[in-house]
């Protein structure tokens, strides 16, 4: 009994000993025509492209094989055939229009595969393999991330870029020729990943890099603005402000700390100093529409400041400048929304603060109270009116603009003309009660 327990063991034993035998024979094989398919693909890419899905299908299941994932050739292989697929992604769209590229990302594949194979690289060539890949693998992914960047896709840009910081230290470390070949480039390449980090709200990951770069002794500009809106971003406003007058003690002149300034200013409504720094501003950037719309916006707050004060000449002076700065900004752009808005609030407000006198002399029945009410009131009319054209241009820009509606639906009113008035009130509920308008009443008509 005792002998046939034995020979029972022994044939299971050796059952699972063939077993995975049989198995790592199997891997070898799938491994074999992984590394086939991308030889053949090198031999000829446009006939034998197809044969780099059937090398990942063979990757894969090589990849299972605990055996064989303890050496660095499944890896090597994977990462072939990754590195083959993005390069076949950007020259086939070239030579065939209606190619279709993959919808995954083949070159962070790529480097994920040679990463896994550096570590287990137990013979030179191996090392080799895995550092070269690495290396044309970068290409693929600067490409990927500028791509992402541009279509203002943050998360993958900041990625990408921090993947070609990983492959950089990868190669120096290994003593081969980075593609970052100075100083200059890597300290670029982590205020990339830094910016896009923080433009993707990775606001950890944005100061990972962004601290880095300083430690590295980077002492330009846009180190200090990144730093600044980062910490603003944390709601660190103490030490975003630190780093914005360590900049600007460095860089008085440059545009960003200045735009970084004002934007701090326009939050902490601090508007007498706004003046000054956006004139400075629009010395820098004479065709910027926005920064003459911003400077009309302070120039408005200062204007109804005083005229609450009851300093009538300051009051006007300031309403003078914002007219102003709002039409600089049209004859720039035409067109820009903001500017026409700004302009018809601007008589708008000015014409309710009037309003508001109009209010006290409504009791004075005498003949000179009703002169006064009579007179005042024919100029409230009239500034109503300059403010009806800016309102009636806003709704063609935009139908679905609430202020713009109220507005129009207030100025008809005082007008009588109560038709229109109606009208804007209906679009006005329509809105409110969660409804779009589709068609703009002034473009329209």
């Amino acid at each position: 009994m005792k002998k046939a327990f034995f020979a029972l063991i022994f044939l299971v034993a050796g059952a699972v000993v063939m077993h995975a035998q049989a198995d790592i024979k199997e891997a070898k094989k799938n491994l074999k025509t992984a590394q086939k398919a991308v030889s053949l693909y090198n031999l000829d890419n446009r006939e034998n492209s197809a044969k780099l899905e059937e090398g990942i299908d063979a990757i894969k299941l090589a990849l299972q094989n605990d055996e064989l994932t303890a050496t660095a050739a499944p890896f090597l292989a994977e990462g072939d055939l990754y590195l083959a697929v993005a390069s076949r992604d950007v020259s086939m769209p070239m030579l065939d229009p209606e190619w279709k590229t993959v919808d995954y990302n083949a070159a962070q594949l790529a480097f994920d595969a040679y990463t896994a194979a550096l570590p287990l690289s137990e013979k030179k060539f191996e090392t080799e393999a895995a550092l070269k890949g690495l290396s044309e693998t970068a290409g693929y992914i600067n490409n990927a991330a500028v791509d992402a960047y541009n279509q203002k896709d943050f998360e993958n840009a900041y990625k990408g870029f921090a993947t070609m910081l990983k492959i950089h230290d990868l190669l120096v470390e290994n003593g081969k020729e980075s593609f970052l070949a100075d100083d200059a480039k890597v300290n670029d390449q982590y205020l990339f990943t830094g910016i896009c980090a923080l433009q993707a709200g990775a606001l950890d990951v944005a100061d990972e890099y962004l601290s880095k770069l300083l430690n590295r002794g980077y002492n330009e500009p846009g180190i200090y603005e990144s730093l600044f809106n980062l910490y603003q971003a944390k709601g660190d406003k103490e030490k975003a402000k630190q780093f914005l007058e360590e900049g600007l003690g460095k860089y008085p002149e440059d545009t960003g700390l200045l735009f970084a300034q004002i934007n701090l200013y326009l939050q902490e409504e601090r508007t007498d100093e706004l003046v000054g720094k956006l004139e400075m501003a629009i010395e820098k950037e004479p065709t910027n529409k926005s920064l003459y719309s911003t400077l009309g916006q302070v120039h408005d707050k200062l204007y109804q400041a005083y005229d609450q004060k009851g300093d009538e000449a300051e009051a006007n002076m300031h309403f003078d400048a914002a007219l102003k700065n709002y039409e600089k900004s049209l004859e720039i752009d035409p067109e820009y929304s903001d500017a026409v808005y700004s302009i018809g609030t601007l008589y708008y407000n000015k014409a309710a603060l009037m309003s508001q006198e109009l209010n006290e002399l409504a009791s004075d029945y005498s003949k000179e109270g009703i002169k006064k009410y009579d007179a005042l009131k024919a100029k409230i009319d009239v500034i109503f009116d300059q403010a009806l054209p800016y309102f009636q241009k806003a709704e063609a820009m935009d139908p679905m603009e609430r202020n713009a509606l109220i507005a129009l639906k207030e100025i008809y009113a005082r007008k009588n003309q109560l038709d229109m008035s109606n009208e804007f009130k209906e679009r006005l509920d329509k809105i409110d009660a969660g409804g779009t308008i589709s068609s703009s009443y002034f473009k329209k008509n």
